[in-house]
């Protein structure tokens, strides 16, 4: 079983494993559901006529970027405004919702998956779960499989455990057992595994590949 994935940052928790090909599409902060998701499309329809029939299934992960970026117009964290926690712009959301429905239902018959946000920075976890539980119903209009797996990393007091964390914005590899598990609800039936990254080779020669990240670059 191969799946690609296709996204920001956050697609970096799937590199280096016998299963996920991440692809790399941009950084958040130029490549987003707000100020570009048009680029987005532009990389998604150019990678997916190259790539898209070449894997079992193809997994999209975007939209943590721009859940951060509604709190304070802005994706630094340590901006002093990001100490707010509730803070829920509806314009925001109707915006990012809709553009994802847009890319979602364009490039749905390339056996998509869609992936909830990996929210790991506090301050935008109650918005991510608002923007998530209306992606899952867009998901379940088109019959795509929608991965979430905030309940198994959230904490009774509404954070995310340090150990599935890499770094303030980014979840650490430990999150993957959740996936694994909410894949194989739908009989897709993988057992992860992480392999040496001088074995992650294979499609290095076309596509530039980013050390820091493990991802393939698009």
């Amino acid at each position: 079983m191969k799946i690609s994935v296709l996204g920001d940052s956050h697609c970096r928790v799937f590199s280096n494993t016998n299963v996920f090909t991440p692809f790399f599409l941009g950084p958040g902060s130029k490549f987003n559901l707000i100020q570009n998701s048009k680029g987005i499309k532009t990389k998604l329809k150019g990678l997916l006529k190259e790539i898209g029939k070449k894997y079992d299934y193809n997994m999209l992960i975007f939209g943590e970027p721009s859940c951060r970026y509604q709190v304070n117009n802005d994706h630094y964290i340590y901006s002093k405004n990001f100490e707010r926690y509730d803070v829920v712009n509806e314009e925001h959301l109707k915006t990012m919702v809709d553009r994802y429905e847009d890319i979602i239902t364009t490039f749905k018959d390339y056996n998509l998956i869609v992936c909830a946000p990996i929210s790991v920075y506090a301050q935008s976890i109650k918005f991510s779960n608002i923007f998530s539980s209306k992606i899952k119903k867009i998901c379940e209009k088109n019959n795509i499989h929608f991965v979430d797996i905030k309940k198994e990393i959230i904490n009774d007091a509404g954070f995310v455990d340090e150990d599935y964390k890499s770094d303030p914005i980014h979840a650490s590899q430990k999150v993957l057992k959740f996936i694994e598990k909410s894949l194989n609800e739908i009989d897709i039936n993988i057992k992860i595994e992480i392999i040496k990254s001088e074995s992650f080779k294979e499609i290095k020669n076309k596509y530039k590949f980013n050390q820091k990240f493990n991802c393939y670059v698009y």
